[in-house]
């Protein structure tokens, strides 16, 4: 144990070093919490699921920014309210995902780039933000696991994504290259690795039918775990279901 212990303390020392110039961690965050933030992701297999790194991806709360295609049916000041609902929904469902022991995370990386202060109200006060910076959304994604894989990331459109899907994306991170969970229109709603393949991100049509197909085919020779499909909310109607359908807490069945 003395000499995991080194290890681990090696690693965390290396990582502060280049990681902490662009890491904004909440005032509240404690000693202890900052240790584990900076643990060694990968130094021992078998406490992969101790060591994964929970992301969110966030935009800022603004008027007109936020939940467009929402906006297009309920109205921009009622689009804005849904989003940060979802906000407040996300970061209490993070809060619990997190398997008993780990200490990385959430991460909340945030756009535009200085928005931490704006979404630090939505998210635990030992929360560490980071600034998504520039580039579509797949050099965005990319520039996240290369911070912090093994990594498990999700966005704010589904709020309610059920405890299962993380349960078992961190379960299935020991044994995959890859966990991803669809969303019904094409695109996906949950992605962790266990190291950063940036492959995976680039030439992906983004917020298209084609994106979950585009980025299964260039992980084709990986190991890869397939959730059950999830929802995002985009519409009226989506928003409605949310609000209507019991609270989302059931694990998944597993997929053949």
């Amino acid at each position: 144990m003395s000499t995991l212990r080194s290890i681990a303390v090696s690693c965390r020392e290396r990582t502060v070093r280049l990681a902490c110039g662009s890491l904004t961690v909440s005032r509240a965050t404690s000693a202890n919490v900052l240790r584990g933030v900076f643990e060694c992701p990968a130094y021992n297999p078998r406490l992969v699921q101790a060591f994964t790194s929970l992301c969110v991806f966030a935009r800022r709360p603004e008027r007109g920014r936020v939940k467009t295609r929402l906006a297009d049916e309920i109205g921009e000041d009622a689009a804005l309210e849904a989003y940060r609902e979802c906000l407040r929904a996300t970061s209490a469902r993070v809060a619990e995902a997190a398997p008993q022991g780990a200490q990385r995370g959430p991460f909340v990386f945030g756009t535009p780039d200085g928005c931490s202060v704006d979404l630090s109200a939505y998210f635990p006060r030992w929360s560490a933000f980071m600034d998504q910076g520039e580039g579509d959304l797949g050099e965005r994604m990319a520039r996240a696991f290369r911070r912090l894989a093994p990594a498990i990331l999700v966005g704010t459109d589904s709020p309610d994504l059920p405890l299962g899907h993380f349960e078992r994306a961190f379960k299935d991170l020991e044994s995959h290259d890859l966990v991803i969970g669809p969303a019904e229109d094409g695109g996906y709603v949950l992605i962790g690795m266990r190291e950063a393949r940036e492959e995976l991100f680039r030439g992906v049509p983004w917020s298209s039918p084609d994106t979950l197909r585009a980025t299964l085919e260039k992980a084709k020779g990986l190991k890869v775990s397939v959730l059950p499909e999830w929802y995002d909310i985009d519409t009226r109607a989506d928003l409605e279901r949310w609000k209507t359908q019991p609270a989302a807490s059931m694990s998944p069945k597993k997929k053949q």
